[in-house]
Parts: C-alpha cells; sequence; structure tokens
C-alpha cells in the first residue's frame, strides 16, 4: 500500500531469473522526505555525512522512480551496486555517491555478469543535476547515450 501510494519503493535483488528476484529480502527506499526525517532531526542531515548519503541515495532512486522503469539493487556478496533500471532491452547500473570518490568495483562486477548493460556512476555534481532536470526521461535518455 505504501509503495502505491509512492511512499516507500521496495527494489529486490536483480537477477536475469525472475524467481530469484522475487526470493530476494528487498531493500526499502523512503521516496517522501517526510518518512526520511520522520525519527530524526532534519538537522543531521548537515551534521552526519552517512546520514547525508542515504537521504541523497533515496532521493536520486525517488526521482528516477518517476520513469515507471522496473528497478532493483544488485549484489554478489562480494559488491553491490546501488540501482539497476531495466526497460525492456534497455539495462543500467548505477552507483550514487554523495560526494566525489567514487568507488567502480561493483559496476565492474556487474558488467561482468551483464556485459550488455550500460554503468553510470553519479556523484554529487551528476546526482543536483539530476534532482533539478526538468524532464527526468529526457535527462536519463541523454545520460545513457553517452
Amino acid at each position: 500500500m505504501l509503495e502505491k501510494a509512492f511512499l516507500l519503493k521496495l527494489l529486490y535483488r536483480y537477477s536475469a531469473g525472475q524467481i530469484r528476484i522475487r526470493t530476494s529480502s528487498p531493500k526499502i527506499v523512503p521516496l517522501c522526505p517526510a518518512l526520511i526525517h520522520s525519527f530524526s532531526s532534519p538537522e543531521k542531515i548537515i551534521h552526519d555525512a552517512a546520514w547525508y548519503g542515504h537521504v541523497f541515495e533515496a532521493a536520486i532512486i525517488s526521482r528516477f522512480n518517476e520513469l515507471g522503469y522496473e528497478m532493483f539493487y544488485w549484489t554478489d556478496s562480494k559488491n553491490d551496486v546501488d540501482l539497476v533500471i531495466r526497460n525492456g532491452d534497455l539495462l543500467v547500473a548505477l552507483e550514487i555517491k554523495s560526494n566525489d570518490t567514487l568507488d567502480w568495483r561493483g559496476l565492474n562486477a556487474f558488467r561482468k555478469v551483464y556485459p550488455m548493460a550500460k554503468i553510470l556512476a553519479v556523484n554529487k555534481k551528476t546526482g543536483l543535476e539530476i534532482l533539478s532536470a526538468e524532464d527526468i526521461r529526457e535527462y536519463f535518455k541523454a545520460m545513457v547515450m553517452l
């Protein structure tokens, strides 16, 4: 019910097999800022870099949720990818970081398993562009075409 009301998004683990997708434990992403701050002070975002990172990631995922495409997370127990977007034959893996330090290990591991996938790294600068984009669909197309 909360997902249909666009308050939460359940991201299941990405796998080429449909059964493995639905048997994984979902990653719960709050899409509503009020939910994010309901159990802690909104000022925490200023003083706690880790908390800022969680809020930043949720905001980026919330924006991509507007596309209406299938969304997942991915892990192989050593590496992970924050967001996997699938639309027909298009498969895109995204690593989201709230600073300028990017870690490509998860994206590279994902590409080894799914070589047809496009990989994208979202840092603070790119993330702010995503959040302020007028048309997220056009922005996403431009990102994927690079």
